[in-house]
């Protein structure tokens, strides 16, 4: 038996156990047979974001967390800010980018001082959006001498 007669015998039984349903129950059953395909092959709802989550933690070049600093996300090339959050205490960090998937993006983070400095650190990662959540740790390895 080929893979035609195959579906050709399911449909034809689908259908005489359908006998007696009205047309709105059928195209109800349809519909939810469909959003069952969908969801079972991976396709994401239509209210959840096309773009997942960048998230991760910063560090310095010695191993320490950073804390209160800022993390952003730049377009590539045209150095649009599309996000911007804080680096909580313990230095770690979620943003939401906007964009598509494919786009290439710089997550910065810097860091500022208070009371007496000399300067600010800084870090920076390229990637490409994907839509999938992405951890990205960033080390802030360049200083800003004031």
């Amino acid at each position: 038996m080929g893979a035609r007669e195959c579906v050709r015998q399911a449909i034809t039984l689908a259908h005489s156990r359908m006998v007696g349903v009205s047309n709105c129950m059928k195209i109800a059953l349809l519909g939810c047979s469909l959003l069952a395909l969908a969801l079972t092959t991976g396709c994401r709802l239509p209210w959840e974001p096309e773009i997942g989550s960048i998230h991760g933690i910063v560090r310095f070049p010695d191993g320490r967390r950073s804390n209160l600093g800022y993390v952003g996300i730049r377009k590539y090339r045209t150095w649009e800010r599309t996000s911007l959050g804080r680096i909580d205490y313990t230095g770690r960090y979620a943003l939401f980018p906007g964009g598509a998937v494919g786009d290439t993006v710089l997550v910065d983070a810097w860091n500022y001082c208070t009371g007496s400095c000399m300067g600010s650190s800084y870090g920076f990662v390229r990637i490409v959006l994907t839509g999938t959540p992405v951890v990205v740790d960033i080390v802030m390895d360049h200083q800003n001498d004031i």
